[in-house]
């Protein structure tokens, strides 16, 4: 019998895990909103840097990151003049001149509007 008592005892227990992971894992959606599209960032490179373009949505944020793939095991950084900018509906066009700007790997972050802005996720 002590066999069927600690069968039950680890069934509880992983009954207990999964209920409880299933309450921390569970995420609110509100079937209202929709994702955002897919925007298109066109990079050009010249002499003076790169070049990056976009169309905005009016009301989305938006945030470039970039990474240097020269550099081994490099994260995705904010690029400062590039964090959280407000769609206009318009061409949102950005410059980076760094002295690396070159080499960098560029992508452009989506933010739905109430959603809080953090940047350490990437």
């Amino acid at each position: 019998m002590k066999g069927g008592v600690d069968h039950m005892k680890r069934s509880i227990t992983i009954i207990s895990i999964l209920f409880c992971a299933g309450f921390i894992g569970c995420v609110r959606v509100d079937a209202k909103k929709q994702a955002p599209e897919a925007v298109q960032m066109v990079i050009t490179r010249d002499n003076s840097g790169v070049n990056m373009q976009f169309k905005s949505e009016k009301g989305m944020n938006y945030s470039v990151y970039y990474r240097n793939p020269n550099i081994p095991n490099s994260k995705w950084s904010l690029l400062p003049i590039a964090t959280n900018l407000t769609g206009t509906g318009e061409l949102i066009l950005i410059k980076d001149e760094s002295r690396d700007a070159f080499y960098r790997r560029y992508r452009l972050h989506t933010i739905v509007p109430g959603a809080p802005f953090t940047p350490e996720q990437y």
